[in-house]
């Protein structure tokens, strides 16, 4: 049972953090839970990165309420290739979050996030620090939140695709299949296990109570 359900479980269980976060945030960034699940399906298929993954920093990304729209989906792009270059080739859901953060926080105070990103490699120009500072003066947010994303597509973009062809990341998608797989199973699985636990509760209850108990004990000397 455990084999057939964790999936499933970790899935709905980031479908339901991506739909909080949409409720909570007033649907800041423009995209509703469906579109969010949808373009994180289509990530996953170009880059053998797991959707759970990507739903995580969606998630998390989500909370940042001043991106959003198109700025959105290529700051969740950029996320994955930003990890993978950060990181050596190497991917996880906490090395995803740390990035999510950094990131996260670069586009929601653009200024600020020129030094940031330089600390992490992504070195902007004088240039472009200053067409930033232009932007916001003028509240001209996403157009400077693109000046950053630009960047970060001109430095490591395309990254996630190449990666998905190493055969390290062709075992990553087997294994992400294979969770769909168990995902999908589980999904004909779950309604009949949901009603034996409801039963297995209902006779713990039952068994559980003094009175039961005495009934039992009473028929039994009877």
């Amino acid at each position: 049972v455990t084999f057939l359900t964790e999936a499933y479980i970790k899935q709905e269980q980031m479908e339901i953090m991506v739909g909080s976060a949409v409720l909570t945030t007033g649907m800041a960034a423009g995209l509703s839970k469906n579109e969010i699940l949808n373009y994180a399906k289509e990530l996953q298929e170009a880059t053998s990165v797991g959707d759970e993954m990507i739903l995580s920093s969606s998630a998390l990304l989500l909370t940042f309420k001043k991106i959003g729209g198109d700025e959105f989906k290529r700051a969740q792009k950029s996320m994955i290739d930003l990890t993978l270059a950060v990181n050596q080739g190497t991917i996880s859901e906490e090395k995803m979050k740390a990035t999510t953060v950094m990131l996260g926080k670069a586009l929601q105070d653009p200024v600020k996030g020129v030094t940031a990103l330089r600390k992490a490699g992504v070195d902007l120009s004088l240039e472009q620090a200053n067409q930033i500072k232009n932007f916001m003066q003028l509240g001209k947010e996403a157009e400077a939140q693109r000046v950053i994303l630009e960047e970060v597509e001109g430095q490591v973009g395309g990254l996630a695709e190449a990666w998905s062809k190493t055969a390290g990341a062709q075992i990553y998608k087997m294994q992400g299949a294979f969770a769909d797989l168990k995902e999908e199973l589980a999904k004909a699985f779950i309604p009949a296990l949901l009603l034996v636990v409801k039963a297995l509760t209902a006779l713990t209850k039952l068994f559980g109570s003094k009175h039961t108990w005495f009934f039992i004990t009473a028929m039994t000397v009877a």
